[in-house]
Parts: C-alpha cells; structure tokens; sequence
C-alpha cells in the first residue's frame, strides 16, 4: 500500500520497538496534526486515520496498547483530538480480536462515556466501540 500519511510513521516505528505511552501520545500527536478527520478518501479507497496501528499491533499486542491507549490525557484534549482518540481505541479494540477490555479502560470508561455522550453521542466510532464491548 502506498504511503498514506506522512506524519507518524517514525512515531509508529519507534511505538512498535517499545509501546509506551509517551510513544503512543507522540504517535497519535503527530498523525492527528497532519490529518485531524477520523477517514482519509483517496481515490481507490478509504482508510481510517489509524489503520496502519492495526496493522502493526494485532491480538495481545493490541491488547496491551489499548490499555495503554487508555492513559492518554484525555481531559487535556481538545474535543477534536478528542474524538481522534475514540477513533484510536476503536482501531486497537478491533485489532485486539477479543471484548475482553483491558483494566484501564475499564476505569476511564466512565469518565470518556460523559465526555464523548456531552459533545457527540452518536460519534460512528464510540458507537462501534460500545458495541464492541456491548457497553451502554
């Protein structure tokens, strides 16, 4: 596949030698300033602003990063960005191939939940996502 972003491919690479959070966040920093939509349109097909982490991260690497994932600064981001992060744990929840939600998720659940029904509940990737874990 052609190269789609130019913004988080370095950020991917170094996230995929050591998933850690400060990583994810510069990841997920780099490729929302380039690209702050949750779908890019190309002319032969669409791809969702995160998909090569799913590409990168599959099963229990997934896994692990969404728990990771669920320690982002949440309430520092901008509603835009946030949204863009709903978008992020739905490409990793997907990719973990399982509804087991990992522990930190489960304990910011709540606190996303408010924040994400307060700006757009009917957001396409928070609906999949509670559909995913089949969570209200």
């Amino acid at each position: 596949m052609p190269t789609v972003f130019e913004a988080g491919n370095d950020e991917l690479k170094l996230l995929r030698e050591e998933p850690t959070l400060q990583r994810l966040d510069a990841y997920f920093r780099a490729r929302t300033r380039e690209w702050p939509h949750s779908l890019k349109h190309m002319e032969c097909f669409t791809v969702g602003v995160f998909f090569d982490l799913g590409s990168e991260f599959q099963d229990g690497d997934a896994f692990d990063l969404l728990g990771t994932a669920a320690q982002l600064p949440w309430d520092d981001l901008p509603d835009q960005s946030f949204l863009l992060g709903i978008d992020l744990l739905l490409e990793l929840a997907s990719a973990s191939g399982t509804t087991e939600m990992p522990q930190r998720l489960t304990e910011e659940w709540d606190s996303v939940a408010s924040r994400i029904l307060a700006l757009e509940p009917t957001y396409l990737a928070w609906t999949s996502l509670v559909q995913h874990y089949r969570r209200t």
